[in-house]
């Protein structure tokens, strides 16, 4: 090694020494990097359950000896214990390798990628992607450098870091961790932006989940068709948190007796995400698989039927999962640039995966619990921030009763659209007829029709009718401003779009009544017609119905007889906040607002509380520190006092 490369080494070391050790680890396992700096890492691998812990360079030499000659070789590990490796087939063309001393045994996962035969390289290789349906564009890279020569260490790590990164893989990883009991939050949200692009797709630019699902989303259901029946149906199933996802699912290499079989174990064990998408294929595909309309009939029944408020398995498990995986994926901001749809989506996606695995599992009220206390305050930061970009969906929506009534509105919807798949009487009846059991029936509820975790970026569909105008414009011109007085406005606002000139006269009502209320009852109706104006605001984009929402928390919120919380008035704050779509005025606004609170009166613990939030909302989005700075600056004064 030359002066100038001992250099160069020595200065990495140094470097790599002071640097924060995610930072330092990320760099050591980057080969180039390595390579560049005439660096070598080397890696310690852990064994469980037998404890063993052990130099990978060690181990994959002594692997190479046994793999070329058939011989035993003794490894030490990183204790001085000596360890017999040896292989357990006489037959050269198989590999199964085992470390053992006097202590116990342990049989080695399959790393017949280090043989010096080429031929059990390659089928070894062509075993382990197909069984994790590996991309095809990945397994040819790899093909490549496995037909020629054996992996280097590293190389092994990074290939089977690959396989981590499947669908397939981690489900069967998360499957054998539910089993045992050893599940943390690491194992059921990866943190890998990789795993997910396999998952849902690559993100394409698109501004909407119609436009994704008519690009990166088909182009997944198109490689997932290329896969087994059962397993590609099943896979794309996870995709199902929207219709124009569904509509892109593809039903190839099917029997009608297979498709039966798959509908029937999707009917006991599926998860709810993957249910409402067999039922919106199954409406399409009905013509031509009849078979499958008994199942779809029970899959129905069973979303319509189940008590939400009675039951921790279908769509309370759903939204504690969704909430779970929303806020970690939040924490480790693998999606800071896409739109919040592509990250739910992902969160979805991967929900209904975890859900899946924990069908025949024992899981109750208490991990139902934990998944949304875990990481419930960064899943409702992040979607009150996402209302700037997606302003129709705010985190009240994933209420498990929320969800139930969107899927009863798909099913709907999806009836409409696919008209010749109730030529059956029974299954037209369960959700035409015109008995209470019906759909139809079930869908006088406005609830039915909320927006879905995807369709917050989406106008609302309906254009206001004359008579509701009437009503709300009545309502606001009344005599007394009362809860009545905005109850049509704030209740229509998510489904009808408002016109410009009733939000004027609210904005003008508020005004002329001084940013007061009559006939307030209590703090519950306080709040539903403040945190109601403010969704108002946002889903309007009214920025003048956002400051009277800030005049009246003003008001209200030190009033001893209805006493708003921090998180009460934060709500508040940041989703009037989304009537800017500007980024801007969006930052200022906040600014304003938590300077407002941090300068207000807070009693008790309310300023540690509010500096919590604080520091969420500038994890989320860095730029508010410099809007935010005032508050922080009082708050941390505050309490360092108190």
């Amino acid at each position: 090694m030359s002066n100038y490369s001992i250099h160069k080494a020595l200065s990495a070391k140094v470097s790599l020494d002071i640097m924060p050790p995610l930072i330092r680890n990320t760099l050591l396992q980057d080969s180039t990097f390595c390579d560049d700096h005439g660096l070598k890492a080397d890696v310690v691998i852990t064994f469980e359950p037998v404890s063993l812990s052990i130099s990978r360079a060690k181990l994959f030499d002594a692997i190479r000896s046994v793999l070329s000659d058939m011989s035993e070789v003794i490894v030490t590990d990183v204790e001085g214990q000596e360890w017999k490796l040896v292989s357990k087939n006489e037959n050269p063309n198989e590999a199964t390798l085992e470390l053992s001393h006097e202590g116990g045994s342990l049989l080695l996962p399959d790393l017949t990628l280090l043989s010096p035969n080429p031929q059990l390289r390659i089928r070894s290789f062509k075993e382990q992607s197909s069984e994790n349906n590996l991309p095809s564009s990945v397994k040819e890279d790899w093909l490549n450098i496995i037909a020629q020569r054996p992996l280097r260490d590293h190389e092994v790590t990074e290939f089977k870091n690959d396989l981590y990164d499947t669908p397939i893989y981690v489900a069967q990883s998360l499957r054998r961790k539910f089993e045992i009991g050893e599940v943390g939050v690491s194992d059921l949200v990866p943190d890998s932006r990789r795993y997910y692009e396999r998952l849902i797709g690559i993100y394409d630019g698109s501004a909407s989940i119609k436009e994704y699902a008519t690009r990166s989303a088909r182009q997944v259901m198109t490689c997932l068709s290329s896969l087994s029946p059962y397993d590609g149906f099943s896979l794309s199933l996870l995709l199902s948190a929207h219709s124009s996802l569904t509509q892109e699912i593809q039903i190839s290499g099917f029997s009608s007796e297979e498709l039966s079989r798959t509908y029937d174990l999707i009917a006991k064990h599926g998860d709810r995400l993957s249910q409402i998408g067999a039922i919106e294929v199954g409406l399409r595909i009905l013509p031509e698989f009849p078979i499958i309309e008994p199942f779809i009939v029970s899959l129905i029944e069973q979303i319509r039927d189940e008590n939400v408020d009675d039951s921790d398995r279908g769509f309370q498990l759903l939204s504690a999962l969704f909430i779970l995986v929303d806020g970690e994926l939040s924490e480790k901001r693998l999606f800071p640039c896409e739109p919040p749809f592509y990250r739910r989506l992902a969160s979805l996606a991967q929900a209904a995966l975890i859900h899946r695995q924990l069908m025949n599992t024992g899981v109750g009220e208490t991990f139902r619990r934990w998944a949304i206390n875990i990481c419930g305050e960064q899943y409702y930061l992040q979607t009150l921030v996402d209302m700037r970009k997606e302003s129709r969906w705010n985190p009240d929506f994933a209420d498990a009763r929320l969800l139930k009534a969107e899927f009863l509105g798909r099913i709907v919807i999806a009836a409409q659209k696919y008209p010749d798949g109730l030529s059956n009487a029974s299954l037209d009846d369960l959700i035409n007829g015109t008995n209470n059991n019906s759909l139809s029936s079930l869908a006088k509820s406005i609830s039915l029709f909320f927006p879905g975790p995807l369709e917050g970026a989406d106008a609302p569909p309906m254009t206001l009718p004359v008579d509701y105008y009437e009503i709300i414009e009545t309502q606001l011109n009344a005599n007394e401003l009362t809860e009545a007085s905005f109850i049509g406005l704030i209740n229509l606002a998510n489904f009808f779009q408002i016109d410009d000139s009733l939000l004027d006269l609210a904005v003008n009502v508020l005004q002329k009544n001084n940013y007061g209320f009559s006939k307030l009852e209590d703090k519950s109706q306080l709040f539903y017609l403040l945190s109601g104006l403010a969704d108002v605001a946002a889903v309007c984009r009214k920025p003048e119905l956002a400051t009277a929402s800030r005049l009246l928390t003003r008001r209200y919120r030190q009033n001893k007889q209805y006493s708003l919380s921090i998180d009460e008035t934060l709500k508040i704050g940041i989703t009037a906040a989304a009537s800017y779509e500007d980024t801007e005025k969006w930052q200022v606004f906040i600014g304003e607002w938590m300077t407002e609170m941090a300068f207000g009166e807070l009693k008790e613990n309310e300023s540690r509380i509010l500096h919590s939030r604080l520091q969420y909302l500038c994890y989320i989005v860095p730029e508010l520190w410099f809007s935010c700075s005032r508050a922080d600056a009082a708050l941390r004064a505050y309490n360092a006092i108190s």
